[in-house]
């Protein structure tokens, strides 16, 4: 929510605009008063209001509903630009490393078990 971060909703001649959720602040638009009048400006706070569900929506999206960390999809676009970063700045490099670890079995549990029972093992 806006109260939960410092960013003042106005100041003398700037309108804040903070784009989050309970605990994550996305951006703030800024945006000079003097070039809005106070209708523009409602009109304004409620289109970025709009703006900011659908930035909530992207990145929960991105999120595992359990455990709150960033799924598959979320990690293959990183590695995607990480990738193309490195074709870019690096066009010689064609060969780079990845290493993952398995810290907890987890895999192992649901396979054994189900995923019903993994999602409750705390």
């Amino acid at each position: 929510s806006e109260r939960s971060h410092q960013f003042p909703s106005q100041s003398q001649n700037i309108d804040y605009f903070p784009v989050a959720d309970d605990t994550h602040l996305f951006e703030v638009i800024e945006i000079e008063r003097r070039t809005l009048d106070g209708s523009c400006r409602e009109m304004l706070a409620r289109i970025l209001g709009i703006y900011g569900n659908f930035v909530r929506i992207l990145h929960q999206q991105e999120l595992d509903a359990l455990t709150g960390v960033f799924n598959r999809g979320a990690f293959d676009s990183q590695i995607a630009m990480v990738a193309q970063s490195v074709r870019q700045t690096q066009p010689g490099a064609e060969q780079w490393w990845l290493m993952m670890l398995d810290v907890d079995h987890f895999k192992q549990i649901n396979d054994t078990y189900g995923h019903l029972i993994g999602d409750e093992v705390p």
